[in-house]
């Protein structure tokens, strides 16, 4: 009895560490030309999609977001039917040799 109450016990961890979905912060930019309601319409889709709007960028077109890898999913699916299609990319520290 005890041996069943571990296996159950086992499969329902490796179904749960599964299931675990981390939080990734990213950087979303988009082109130059892109409209401010393109842009509203950016961060209303991720945040409902999940995300956390973390820092706006004032210089170029783009907000860094903290979300988990299928809220950035649903993010791309739901950006692509409409404008300007941004750019993803992981945030972190950028270095310049030379």
């Amino acid at each position: 009895m005890k041996l069943l109450y571990l296996i159950t016990f086992l499969v329902l961890l490796i179904i749960g560490i599964g299931a675990y979905d981390s939080q990734r912060q990213v950087l979303i930019t988009y082109p130059d030309d892109t409209t401010s309601s393109s842009l509203a319409e950016a961060k209303i889709r991720i945040e409902a999609a999940g995300g956390e709007i973390l820092h706006e960028f004032e210089y170029i077109k783009g907000f860094v977001v903290k979300a988990t890898t299928n809220a950035l999913e649903a993010f791309k699916i739901a950006t692509s039917e409409f404008g300007p299609q941004p750019t993803v990319e992981d945030n972190g520290p950028v270095e310049i040799l030379g």
